[in-house]
């Protein structure tokens, strides 16, 4: 997932884009909401979703992370989605027992990834105090009964 922060005046147009190469807006907010908004864009690369940031609060924990790129930091890392080749980037993912995940992309800045994975794994730690804790390379699971969360670095293809 990617978060933009996107000026007023071209969120609609920034939206659009992503309309045209089969993106829908999610399902928790309308497009006009999104448009209207202060808030940070959201696109999820595994659903094909647009969406927002929920509230200040998750606006603010995202910036706090450095995971919010501004409009032209998003297209310079993510070219291919503006027409240019295909290229590999790094991304922590975040995946939960229910099925739901959340990734955060990284480029081909290995050491973004990794000093982010170290945060994400302290605040996990905070989260799921009291869950048995397992740890590999560039990797963590918390777990507790039949719940668990997974947390860990990988190698992704971004395509056109």
């Amino acid at each position: 997932m990617a978060i933009i922060n996107v000026k007023a005046e071209r969120r609609k147009d920034f939206i659009e884009k992503f309309e045209k190469k089969g993106y829908k807006i999610d399902k928790i907010f309308t497009k006009e909401e999104i448009i209207k908004s202060k808030l940070p864009i959201t696109i999820d690369f595994k659903t094909k979703e647009i969406g927002r940031m929920g509230n200040v609060t998750c606006a603010a924990a995202a910036v706090s992370c450095k995971a919010v790129k501004t409009e032209e930091e998003f297209i310079e890392q993510y070219t291919n989605l503006y027409g240019k080749k295909t290229e590999y980037i790094y991304s922590i993912e975040e995946e939960y027992s229910d099925g739901s995940s959340v990734t955060e992309f990284f480029n081909t800045r290995r050491e973004d990834a990794l000093k982010y994975l170290k945060q994400r794994a302290s605040i996990c730690d905070g989260l799921y105090k009291g869950w048995k804790k397992e740890s590999g390379i560039n990797s963590y699971k918390w777990s507790k009964g039949e719940k668990w969360v997974k947390l860990g670095l990988e190698m992704v293809e971004v395509e056109e």
